[in-house]
């Protein structure tokens, strides 16, 4: 009869103790919760479904079918070749017989056909039509959103970059960023000013980040910022 009461006690207090685990883990789940919300952004630099970046100079973000993307960096490989030797009435960038600046935007000379100048006309009058409106993103709504949990500094790549990582690799986006241009290929390349030399690989933190980095450092770049919710203080 002892044993029996004794039985049923052990077992309503291992009842009383899981649920207070549940309620705990429940009210922690719902604590973190609250600090994410969902929220309705502008999406200025995504392309509609069958578009792309144009990349015809660096932050080019007008939205083009992929051959278009294609054709410019073709144009940009050959630019010098089809500048005037010695210049020409429009300066040291005057173009050969038969080529026109392509004027993606006010200071781009590079040289190409005429066509070519035309399709860039056309497709940045076409750009606000070719923009994903809006997205739903989930971010931290709490005050502290950018505040790193122990061990962890900002990236700071870039201006306003408040990607948790450790000391070492802030310290390494910081001599990246000071070794930038000596990595470039001289007069540009495939992907236009920006190319980067053999080697090197544009960094990418964010989409305009062309800093010429090893391989290595760009899959950290993106390993970082996939792992960045997890390393913010909640």
């Amino acid at each position: 009869m002892n044993n029996n009461l004794l039985t049923i006690k052990l077992m309503m207090i291992i009842v009383v103790l899981f649920n207070i685990s549940v309620n705990t883990a429940y009210a922690e789940y719902q604590s973190a919760t609250s600090r994410i919300t969902s929220t309705e952004v502008k999406n200025k630099d995504s392309c509609i479904q069958g578009y792309v970046w144009r990349e015809a100079f660096r932050g080019d973000h007008v939205c083009v079918k992929p051959a278009i993307r294609r054709q410019a960096a073709r144009d940009n490989r050959a630019a010098r070749s089809r500048v005037q030797p010695g210049g020409g009435t429009y300066g040291p960038d005057t173009c050969k017989k038969g080529f026109v600046w392509r004027e993606a935007n006010k200071s781009d000379h590079v040289c190409v056909i005429p066509a070519t100048r035309t399709q860039a006309y056309n497709d940045n009058k076409a750009a606000p039509g070719r923009i994903a409106r809006t997205v739903t993103v989930r971010r931290p709504s709490s005050s502290k959103k950018d505040i790193c949990i122990q061990g962890y500094v900002w990236r700071e790549a870039f201006r306003g970059d408040h990607v948790c990582v450790k000391p070492a690799i802030r310290k390494q986006a910081a001599r990246d960023n000071r070794a930038a241009r000596s990595r470039v290929q001289p007069g540009g390349g495939a992907y236009g000013p920006d190319t980067c030399k053999k080697g090197f690989v544009w960094r990418e933190a964010n989409k305009s980040d062309h800093v010429c980095v090893i391989p290595a450092t760009r899959t950290q770049a993106y390993n970082d910022n996939k792992a960045a919710p997890g390393r913010i203080a909640r």
